[in-house]
């Protein structure tokens, strides 16, 4: 009863926010929603300006950030006849949702109600999750496509047929649309599948033609798009100076390894996590 009246208000709470509240967050700004403002009001993808208006240049920081996330917010403004920049996000909240839900239902299937529901409650427990579903972040929809991906990979290997991987690498496309992170998914899940077909002695054709299609179909006109106009996969890598300092001061290009101990406590023990980490130990 506790974990269900939980559920019920994390829900109700996230929908109040993700219908009241519009882009809050800087991340969340600029790398999805300001593009796809400027999307909707040029009524296109910018392609014929020049310079750095290109694909929204101006206000895409990093044009090799995939674009299903903004498109969304373009096609909702299209059909609510105004950027609202609460309700053209409020996809979060649905997504927040459904992957509550697709947990419940994923986890009820292999051990029944009662830890369906413990998960589905731990899940939202983690405030990170709840962040994201409140404002315009590519993570949640990720998270939703990338645990979708996992759950049909599964049934595949548990003796699903082809269908079940052929939803899997849908997912995944979708994931590789979203963010470039899907790269990681994808390649998770390849390596997987390879795994699972050389433990089995299943055939690797029977694997390829479920898997493949689907990632190839949807997703090789924006790959061949990055590629010819060569926006690569987004962050430029200053962000990633954090262990070194390749450019500035005494002892450029020296490792700071004292940074991990702070940095390893931000990761695991801060509010941002909350209780996943316990939980995955617990698990």
């Amino acid at each position: 009863a506790i974990n269900l009246v939980w559920l019920a208000l994390k829900v109700s709470f996230v929908v109040y926010e993700g219908f009241t509240r519009p882009v809050f967050a800087w991340d969340s700004w600029v790398n999805w929603s300001a593009g796809a403002k400027a999307f909707y009001f040029d009524r296109g993808l910018m392609l014929r300006a020049s310079g750095e208006e290109f694909f929204g240049g101006v206000y895409r920081p990093f044009l090799g950030h995939p674009v299903h996330f903004p498109l969304l917010q373009v096609w909702s403004a299209g059909w609510l006849n105004g950027f609202n920049e609460a309700y053209v996000k409020a996809w979060s909240a649905f997504y927040y949702i459904s992957l509550l839900g697709v947990t419940f239902t994923a986890v009820r299937r292999e051990a029944g109600g009662f830890y369906a529901l413990v998960a589905a409650f731990a899940l939202s427990a983690a405030p990170l999750p709840v962040f994201h579903a409140i404002d315009a972040y590519s993570d949640m929809l990720l998270g939703y496509y990338s645990l979708c991906a996992a759950i049909f990979l599964f049934r595949y290997g548990d003796g699903g047929k082809r269908t079940s991987l052929t939803l899997c690498s849908g997912f995944i496309a979708l994931g590789l649309l979203t963010k470039n992170e899907g790269i990681i998914f994808a390649a998770a899940a390849v390596f997987a599948l390879l795994l699972h077909v050389l433990i089995n002695k299943k055939g690797l054709r029977d694997a390829a033609l479920g898997f493949l299609p689907a990632i190839v179909i949807l997703t090789l006109p924006w790959f061949a798009f990055k590629s010819y106009y060569s926006f690569g996969f987004g962050h430029t890598g200053g962000s990633l100076n954090w262990l070194s300092d390749p450019k500035y001061g005494q002892g450029a290009g020296t490792i700071h390894w004292e940074v991990l101990v702070p940095a390893l406590r931000e990761f695991f023990l801060r509010a941002n996590f909350g209780l996943i980490f316990p939980f995955w130990l617990f698990v």
